[in-house]
């Protein structure tokens, strides 16, 4: 019963009293000094504030990415021939990122459910999330097979991703969308602002693997920054490929990348914590907030990272009535 009560409490404010309400929260956090994620995170070592009003931890559970989409950009700039030598680097950049995704399909964990799915101005997913690296793997080779015959060339990432949304149907705690990009959208329909709070209402992590290249136009600039902002007001975390370094014609950069990403799968794609705050039943519109780790409460923290989603969303209206 226990168990019930905590997940219904992840996927929706649940009321506490009628005078306060629940926000549960995703978080990542990891020891800036080692990359690694940092395990059983005490509730009592985390300090929430809302301007200069604290905000009461009340619980914290340590979780596991249950169900991830990966969403992996076909566009013509993440593509580009290796002959084309203005885009090498960021070919073998792709290919490494590429190479060890594969590879990791091939490693997943018991708990872990996959869907792969390709895109650039359209998409297209596997039939369903599974845990069979078999099949998970002949799954990949099917919907490339498909997208040779959709993709278009121009980029749309916010679709992309509201679409991938969908592919969770009920959302459950442990869900997370893991996207490799360069960034580059310039065909969506749908904006930043509506994919964000999208984002935040389901509580689906974003993992976003960008590969930061040549700069393009203004708008698309924007673009990548926003990506970057998306990513971690979901409680998610950017890893950037700097994909104009020319140690990429070296395999020593490419080997250090692989087990970085590796490392950043590991660390921080499947791992992570939900945090409850409580917020007055009155908290009615978003607001930003802080969550820091206070080092003297346990010194053994000190090197703690929290990446956090910036914004708490209003209380659900059924809160604010007393029971």
């Amino acid at each position: 019963m226990k168990r019930i009560l905590w997940l219904v409490a992840l996927v929706a404010a649940q009321c506490c009293s009628g005078q306060n309400c629940t926000q549960t929260v995703p978080l990542t956090v990891l020891d800036s000094g080692t990359g690694l994620a940092i395990p059983n995170l005490p509730a009592e070592v985390l300090q929430a504030r809302l301007g200069k009003d604290a905000v009461p931890v009340i619980g914290i559970k340590q979780t596991r990415t249950r169900r991830l989409l990966i969403l992996v950009d076909q566009s013509g700039s993440i593509t580009k021939a290796p002959t084309d030598s203005t885009f090498s680097h960021e070919r073998k950049a792709t290919d490494v990122t590429l190479r060890v995704l594969d590879e990791l399909m091939g490693e997943l964990p018991a708990d872990l459910s996959v869907e792969y799915a390709l895109f650039d101005d359209q998409w297209v997913f596997g039939d369903a999330f599974s845990s069979d690296s078999k099949a998970v793997r002949k799954s990949m080779v099917e919907v490339g097979a498909k997208f040779e015959k959709t993709g278009k060339g121009k980029t749309a990432i916010f679709d992309a991703l509201h679409e991938g949304l969908m592919r969770f149907q009920t959302i459950q705690p442990g869900d997370a969308i893991l996207l490799f990009t360069d960034g580059q959208d310039n065909r969506s329909k749908r904006s930043e602002k509506q994919l964000e709070t999208e984002l935040r209402a389901s509580g689906v992590r974003l993992f976003t693997i960008l590969l930061a290249g040549h700069t393009f136009a203004p708008e698309e600039r924007l673009s990548q920054d926003t990506l970057v902002v998306l990513t971690k007001r979901s409680g998610g975390v950017v890893r950037v490929l700097d994909a104009t370094n020319t140690g990429w014609g070296f395999d020593k950069l490419s080997q250090a990348a692989a087990q970085d990403l590796r490392r950043f799968w590991k660390e921080e794609v499947l791992t992570g914590y939900l945090l409850q705050v409580q917020v007055p039943a009155n908290f009615n519109k978003e607001r930003k907030w802080t969550l820091a780790i206070n080092p003297a409460a346990d010194p053994r923290f000190k090197s703690a990272v929290v990446s956090y989603p910036d914004r708490l969303l209003p209380c659900p209206a059924i809160t604010a009535t007393t029971r």
